[in-house]
């Protein structure tokens, strides 16, 4: 079972998971067509996966409509300012770094772990399928850079080479599509301390031995507003560089 966030988990079925946790098969509502580089059809038969494709989707909405760089959530936080950041709003080491404590600032890791209706329900599907999931996946922008626990300090898990390894295939192959070059590390090494993240509950609370954050492109020159023309070449090579990761953990099973 392989999970992917933003949910991929992998067993019989490609299934979507809806807000309120209610599964609709895929394979009813669209033609049984793969692209090339799509999850191998021999692992279809041993696994499922499973996406949810909007974490938070009050907070989706309200960047739509009304601020197009909005990240918390939406929750009623008092007088002035609504909403919690939800990758630093989960139970490992919550609050511990790189998070404000202050409900206006963008990183508020909220009033308490697991304040937030979101980030509850992504754990309740993660801690009744932790025994059977082989991968956990949180995709994010920006940056062109796969990461891996550990976001609340400078250090490594313990199954570091093994992560690597995957990591790596999975960039090697993504730079085979049009050239998009990611780079591999550590949350806290590649990027800054934060506590609190989906990828380090994951793996340092639930025991997933690969648990990673991919942040999609550019590395900057259009940040969080890259243009729609890119939306599908990139999700075309996040596909390729997923199933990669998929065959690499596979066959550690």
């Amino acid at each position: 079972m392989y999970l992917i966030e933003n949910l991929i988990n992998l067993e019989r079925r490609a299934r979507v998971v809806g807000r309120f946790g209610r599964t609709y098969n895929l394979t009813k509502s669209r033609p049984a067509r793969r692209p090339k580089q799509s999850i191998p059809s021999d692992m279809l038969d041993h696994y499922d996966i499973w996406v949810v494709p909007i974490v938070n989707p009050d907070g989706y909405e309200y960047s739509r409509n009304r601020d197009r760089l909005w990240r918390k959530t939406r929750s009623n936080m008092g007088m002035f300012c609504s909403g919690v950041d939800p990758n630093r709003n989960y139970d490992h080491h919550w609050m511990e770094s790189g998070t404000s404590r202050q409900s206006c600032s963008e990183t508020f890791g909220g009033p308490r772990a697991f304040s937030e209706k979101e980030t509850q329900a992504i754990s309740a599907l993660m801690k009744q399928n932790k025994n059977r999931i082989k991968m956990y996946i949180s995709l994010h922008a920006y940056s062109q850079v796969i990461l891996c626990p550990y976001g609340y300090a400078k250090v490594y898990p313990d199954n570091y080479k093994d992560l690597e390894s995957v990591a790596l295939a999975a960039i090697e192959k993504i730079q085979s599509v049009r050239g998009t070059h990611y780079t591999f590390g550590t949350s806290a090494i590649s990027m800054y301390p934060a506590a609190g993240g989906s990828d380090d509950y994951a793996h340092g609370a639930l025991g997933i031995r690969y648990s990673y954050t991919i942040e999609l492109p550019d590395q900057g020159r259009f940040g969080f507003l890259l243009p729609a023309t890119e939306i599908r070449p990139v999700g075309q090579e996040t596909m390729v560089g997923i199933a990669t990761m998929i065959r690499a953990v596979h066959s550690r099973s």
